[in-house]
Formats: C-alpha cells, sequence, structure tokens
C-alpha cells in the first residue's frame, strides 16, 4: 500500500512538472525568434504541460551483444500504451542500460527512439556512448547510459521501439536495460 501511495505522489508530482522538448512546431512559428519563440541561451525549447498520469509500463531486458551496425530494432525493448478517446497523451520514454561501444576510430553509438514510427523529441539519435577516441576495447567501456524523449500523441494505441545504430565503431553492446514508458494526459 506504502508503494501505491509513493508511485501515485510521484506520479502527481511528474504530472505537475514541466517537460521541456526542442523544435516543437508551436515554438518554431512565433514572429519573433527570441524569447517568444522559445529560444533561451541560444537553445531552441518549448513546453508541453502534462494534466494527469494516465499509464507507466516498464520493460525490462538483459545482456544484448554485438548490436548490428545498422539501424535495427532493440529486442524486447517496446511496449504498447493507450491514450482514451477523446484525449491527447505526452509519451515520456526513459531508457537505461550498462553499454559499450569500442572500434579503432573515434565513433559513437546510438538509440533511437519512436512512437509508431514516428522520431519522438528532442532529437531522432542519442550517442549514448563514444569508443573514446578508438581506446575503448574489451571490458574497459562499459558506462551506464541513459536518455528520455516525449512525444504529443492522439487517442488510441502507441507502441514504443528502440533502435540502434553504430558509427564509425565495431562493437556495441548492452546489457541491464530498464525501458519505462509514460503517459500523461495533456
Amino acid at each position: 500500500m506504502h508503494r501505491t501511495k509513493t508511485c501515485a505522489a510521484i506520479s502527481a508530482v511528474l504530472a505537475t512538472l514541466v517537460v521541456t522538448v526542442a523544435a516543437v512546431a508551436a515554438a518554431s512559428q512565433a514572429p519573433n525568434n527570441n524569447a517568444a519563440s522559445g529560444r533561451v541561451g541560444g537553445y531552441s525549447v518549448s513546453t508541453v504541460f502534462a494534466k494527469a498520469p494516465i499509464s507507466i509500463k516498464v520493460v525490462r531486458g538483459g545482456y544484448y551483444p554485438s548490436a548490428p551496425t545498422s539501424l535495427a530494432t532493440l529486442p524486447k525493448m517496446k511496449a504498447k500504451v493507450v491514450v482514451p478517446p477523446g484525449s491527447k497523451g505526452l509519451i515520456d520514454v526513459r531508457y537505461t542500460a550498462e553499454v559499450e561501444c569500442y572500434g579503432t576510430l573515434d565513433g559513437y553509438c546510438e538509440i533511437y527512439a519512436y512512437v509508431d514510427g514516428h522520431a519522438m523529441t528532442p532529437s531522432t539519435t542519442f550517442g549514448i556512448v563514444s569508443t573514446n577516441g578508438g581506446t575503448t576495447s574489451g571490458t574497459a567501456g562499459w558506462i551506464g547510459g541513459s536518455m528520455e524523449r516525449t512525444l504529443v500523441v492522439g487517442p488510441g494505441t502507441h507502441v514504443v521501439t528502440l533502435k540502434t545504430n553504430v558509427y564509425n565503431a565495431d562493437q556495441f553492446d548492452i546489457d541491464e536495460q530498464s525501458l519505462a514508458v509514460e503517459v500523461f494526459k495533456v
């Protein structure tokens, strides 16, 4: 019971926070490209206010050695969520994992987040770990990597997927994965 109350309290607090994301169409269409357009300190920003939590789904995965070196879906890192009829939902995706990217070049390994095949914001890619100038090899380069992405969607069932990609690296290993997909009413 205590855990339920704690989770409900945390969800309520999260629902009242402002979720900041870059490059939302409304901000970029403002007549002035400064503060009115969502530019703060040279960065393009916008805000979405969440009214109430709808659901949260957590998916956990294990070791995924040698992720493909071209765009590929992460096995088991998928979640279906539902936005009620007549509502819009803010899908908030948080992904954490132990990751290692190595090779002989100055490269990096990426994670992409999608909802129904549409890229989530603030960008389509996230360089979760680098090869450290080609000096990372073996078990020396494991780090805790994480990312968070959001997207406002309409009512219905939506599928969240994660994909990997490798740029100038030989291997991308992933372990101890956790995907949390939270939906808020907007």
